[in-house]
């Protein structure tokens, strides 16, 4: 049966690449253009779908501790987990460096209530919390329709037509 479909393609590809004469000369050349992916586009193909165990996995871990890791889990790191890291690491840095000048003023006994370090601090680590567990539990999905919608693309049947000036065809292509 493969056979036969294999050699059905071969007659078709070799019918359509025939050309033919055509007796007007005034026919332009058609240039078709064929879709490139971009880089971006490619580097969703070799990373491939990202598995349900992984997503979990990594869903889990990014929501409960933090700091990216869940997206190194993920395989999605690079491109958005280190955000996560740093923001959470100078987050936290402020809050240490915020509660060290408490600590001064507090053997000084003088007021730390003012403190814009510990409460940029706080903010800045709620806020990339936040943000890190709607990502981690909505990039897979995105990437996983994404990685479909370019296979579809890839896998297509294609029809290039051939027009030069005094010649005529067409060009039968599958990708797999």
């Amino acid at each position: 049966m493969k056979k036969f479909l294999f050699l059905g393609l071969l007659v078709c590809s070799y019918s359509f690449a025939q050309t033919h004469e055509i007796e007007k000369k005034d026919v332009t050349k058609k240039e078709v253009t064929k879709k490139e992916f971009t880089l971006e586009e490619k580097q969703v193909l070799i990373d491939g779908e990202i598995s349900t165990t992984r997503y979990v996995a990594g869903g889990v871990i990014g929501s409960y501790i933090g700091l990216g890791i869940g997206h190194g889990i993920v395989g999605k790191y690079s491109e958005s987990g280190w955000r996560f890291t740093t923001g959470q690491l100078v987050s936290a840095s402020l809050i240490v460096a915020g509660l060290s000048e408490c600590v001064g003023s507090w053997v000084r006994d003088e007021d730390c209530s003012g403190n814009t370090a510990i409460v940029l601090g706080v903010y800045g680590y709620v806020g990339f919390r936040l943000w890190e567990i709607y990502d981690i539990w909505t990039i897979v999905p995105r990437h996983n329709k994404r990685f479909k919608e370019l296979k579809e693309q890839e896998d297509k049947i294609g029809f290039v037509p051939l027009i030069s000036n005094d010649k005529i065809g067409a060009f039968l292509t599958y990708r797999f």
